[in-house]
């Protein structure tokens, strides 16, 4: 049952990574449109603007110029990619040139253009993969900072490309430049590594044996540390132990990672509206451990301020929230029998709308309902007692028979 949760939360989840991934993206391709001389190109006049670049190699603001026009993705992005050598001379001049200001601006267009379709995406690391893993593990913070950019917009392609990235050395890459004393080099480097991580076991398992997680750990403590960027490192994190099939072996770590997460979990659920970014890969993280490991449910049931927290985000502003609350709730249920249950108890009208008939994980939701009321007796009594959960039966329609069915079973358990 907990994979076919996980699975349904990393469904849910993935539209919204995306949003969120594509408006970092467009925030953070640069396009300078405040000068007139920085303003992309007619589109149809892009083709010909095209032919001048070796003759313009040295010409930083011919190169923002192209990066600002590739920015637009679309129709931009294509007619790059047909033009006849335009890649290869965007590449040798990224490699060649002895200005510093036109290579980061070149390099900043192959990001741009990794950001189109598959076939754009594609063609870049076929021709420059190697390449960007070299000025990634190079010593110019700008030119890593951008590697890892446009590595990231590769990554979160296909399972193949994140399979060629690891032939090239991205696994090694990628955890080297989280060791970097640029936070905006380190920052890429784990939006990167969430892109890379959505792969394969034996790309997992590649990260995990070059000590990853010990590597993730100081992260998420890190002081300037905003939602986002703990939020990054919490699905990287489920990323590892989600995965059946990828072994770890230091359960030290693992325990360390646990009570690390479990405190930013804590911590941000006092703000759940602010916070939720980070919070959806904090609690997928947790019911993990707990679904995996007994002592690890064991501990975090009885860590100060848990049932608090669980209370607060079963009403959070966001249905997701309190989704995975539920789950984390369900998963540490065994261990919860000898506390005081209140703050859950009176947290139990925020379950109402998870109780939508018809939703896509209505089922799921009884399931959770069903294995927490069986474990906590106090729970059951506290969901029969709600009438606003009483209220909500009732409202089901004969064409929801089997969900009402599920939920007046579990109301009427003894």
């Amino acid at each position: 049952m907990v994979d076919e949760i996980r699975q349904a939360l990393r469904s849910q989840q993935s539209d919204e990574q995306r949003e969120r991934r594509q408006k970092l993206v467009h925030d953070r391709r640069g396009a300078s449109v405040s000068a007139k001389e920085f303003e992309p190109v007619a589109v149809e006049e892009f083709e010909a603007f095209l032919k001048d670049i070796k003759a313009q190699r040295n010409n930083k603001l011919y190169f923002r110029k192209m990066k600002n026009s590739l920015a637009l993705g679309g129709d931009y992005i294509s007619r790059f990619l047909r033009t006849n050598g335009a890649l290869e001379q965007l590449l040798s001049i990224t490699l060649r040139t002895t200005e510093s200001s036109c290579q980061l601006e070149a390099l900043s267009c192959l990001t741009n253009i990794a950001c189109g379709d598959h076939k754009a995406t594609y063609r870049v690391l076929r021709s420059a993969g190697p390449y960007l893993i070299t000025f990634l593990n190079g010593t110019n913070p700008f030119l890593q900072e951008q590697a890892a950019w446009c590595l990231t917009n590769i990554a979160k392609d296909c399972d193949e490309c994140r399979s060629l990235l690891r032939c090239h050395g991205a696994s090694h890459a990628f955890i080297k430049a989280l060791k970097s004393v640029y936070p905006h080099v380190v920052d890429m480097a784990v939006l990167a590594l969430q892109a890379y991580a959505q792969s394969p076991s034996h790309i997992i398992q590649d990260l995990v044996a070059r000590d990853l997680l010990k590597q993730l750990l100081p992260l998420f403590d890190r002081d300037s540390a905003k939602p986002d960027f703990i939020g990054q490192l919490g699905w990287i994190t489920f990323y590892a132990y989600s995965n059946a099939s990828v072994q770890v072996e230091d359960m030290d770590c693992t325990a360390r990672l646990c009570h690390t997460v479990a405190n930013k979990m804590i911590h941000c659920s006092l703000a759940s509206q602010e916070n939720s970014v980070a919070l959806s890969s904090l609690l997928a993280c947790l019911a993990t451990w707990s679904s995996r490991w007994c002592e690890l449910a064991g501990e975090l049931a009885r860590m100060p301020g848990m049932v608090a927290a669980l209370g607060r985000l079963l009403e959070a502003p966001y249905l997701h929230l309190r989704r995975e609350a539920l789950w984390l709730t369900h998963c540490l249920s065994g261990f919860l029998t000898q506390h005081n249950l209140a703050d859950i108890s009176a947290a139990i009208s925020g379950i109402v709308p998870l109780l939508t008939p018809g939703a896509d994980y209505i089922n799921e939701v009884l399931q959770l309902l069903q294995g927490i009321s069986t474990n906590l007796p106090a729970f059951r009594q506290s969901l029969a007692g709600s009438t606003a959960i009483l209220a909500q039966l009732q409202q089901m329609t004969p064409e929801h028979v089997g969900e009402c069915q599920k939920l007046h079973a579990i109301l009427a358990q003894p």
